[in-house]
């Protein structure tokens, strides 16, 4: 035990003394400036290997797959849909805009019709409906009404009507 106390006076000894001068001395590395690449501070250098491949595409190494698929033409006559709304329910509100929800809802409209002579089959049954179109209530079905999809099958069985 004594030896290890001599050890620690020892290294306090020698602390005790460098803090005098100013605390532990410092390291310095000199600088050229004229090269820097030989003091090797370089700030913004680039490895000297590069060991990391760049990853191209997650795919299963399938080709086909890897290829994208074009989207399919929007073949939905948006227009004509909106013509024969107007024409075969006159009575109701007309359509002055298309947007995105509107659009979406008649391509599945027309999906669901599969020809435009279904859809107009569709509007003349609903001018048949009276609740639709207002005769027995106050209450008139709007087009965003009939072209909902949830809609558009209620209407086409009749879910509403009693037997």
């Amino acid at each position: 035990m004594a030896k290890e106390l001599g050890a620690y006076s020892l290294k306090a000894d020698t602390a005790r003394a460098n803090g005098k001068k100013g605390g532990r001395p410092k390291i310095t590395q000199p600088v050229n400036s004229a090269n820097p690449e030989e003091t090797g501070l370089l700030a913004n250098h680039k490895p000297i290997t590069n060991n990391q491949e760049t990853i191209t595409s997650m795919s299963s190494g399938d080709d086909e797959a890897d290829k994208v698929k074009p989207k399919k033409k929007d073949l939905t006559p948006y227009s004509d849909i909106v013509d024969a709304y107007h024409k075969h329910l006159p009575a109701m509100k007309g359509v002055i805009a298309l947007n995105a929800k509107r659009k979406l809802h008649m391509r599945a409209l027309f999906k669901e019709c599969k020809r435009m002579e279904e859809v107009i089959g569709f509007f003349i049954h609903v001018n048949s409906c009276d609740l639709l179109m207002g005769r027995v209530t106050n209450w008139i079905a709007g087009f965003d009404y009939l072209i909902n999809p949830s809609n558009f099958l209620k209407i086409c069985e009749n879910s509403w009507e009693k037997d």
